[in-house]
């Protein structure tokens, strides 16, 4: 009988929603005021709340690959940006190296 009982307590819907690590996700707006029990939510309101978060981790997922594709442009920029200053430095050099020459003679 204590068996019983204890699978009909592990079986309730409260029961498992507490016990689930999503439960901290959940908007504060879905859960009632006290205790973190689900707020009473109407039949679409229920469907929405997985469907927005998983569209938010979707959304989430291809802008850290945005991110990851901007900034090997921006490091390539960069070394590009490098090679350019490198090179003018260079032909800077050059040029005060024919002036100081020409002063000279």
């Amino acid at each position: 009988m204590a068996s019983q009982r204890h699978n009909k307590k592990e079986s309730s819907p409260k029961d498992l929603f507490n016990k689930t690590p999503a439960k901290k996700a959940i908007p504060s707006g879905i859960r009632a005021a006290e205790g973190g029990e689900l707020a009473e939510l109407g039949p679409s309101e229920d469907r929405e709340a997985p469907l927005t978060r998983t569209f938010m981790e979707l959304l989430f997922g291809y802008l850290l690959e945005d991110f990851a594709a901007f900034k090997q442009e921006i490091a390539a920029d960069v070394k590009d940006l490098k090679r350019e200053v490198f090179d003018l430095g260079h032909r800077v050099d050059t040029l005060e190296q024919t002036l100081d020459a020409g002063r000279k003679n």
